[in-house]
């Protein structure tokens, strides 16, 4: 409500601009980021890279400090997304995993990351790989599948579907294509 969050033109730290006095302060990250950003409570939620392939999920004050790390994961992050109970996050393996951010947003450290269940369709190793998106809300986890035929063309039949698990984890549950 109070500022617009935004990545910088050099795609490493984040700029806020406040809405009433159009004030802009550089959030600094230092680190290629990755993905969205997401606005949780009094935290910015982000991705960033590291050298050897390394990647971290972590918290930013809204007002600006040091990002505290809630996940370090090898290899990229496919998509995340988090709100007061945690971030869910797809890997580049195919895997769902999840970590709460209050822990580290109050600078404690926190529970190690949970794997939830796994999305191998959506496993980057493939030669054309399946798009997916992951979305979530208090109760359920999404994952949005749009496989790939070769070429640039989607495939010829209808494939694509939304597919849900609940938040704790589980089985997945196909419920729109």
């Amino acid at each position: 409500r109070e500022a617009i969050y935004c990545t910088d033109g050099n795609w490493q730290n984040i700029l806020r601009m406040d809405k009433a006095s159009g004030s802009q302060t550089l959030l600094r990250v230092g680190k290629p980021l990755r993905g969205a950003i997401k606005l949780v409570g009094d935290s910015v939620v982000l991705g960033f890279a590291e050298g050897n392939d390394w990647n971290r999920l972590a918290v930013l004050p809204k007002q600006g400090g040091t990002p505290r790390v809630v996940a370090s994961v090898g290899g990229s992050i496919q998509a995340f997304d988090a709100d007061s109970h945690g971030v869910v996050w797809l890997d580049q393996a195919g895997a769902v995993w999840t970590a709460p951010i209050a822990a580290a947003a109050s600078g404690r450290p926190g529970p190690a990351p949970r794997k939830l269940n796994d999305a191998r369709v959506c496993a980057q190793g493939a030669r054309v790989p399946t798009e997916c998106g992951l979305a979530i809300d208090g109760d359920y986890v999404f994952l949005s599948v749009q496989p790939r035929c070769a070429g640039s063309e989607p495939c010829p039949k209808p494939t694509a579907r939304i597919e849900r698990m609940g938040r704790g984890g589980g089985g997945w549950v196909s419920v729109a294509f």
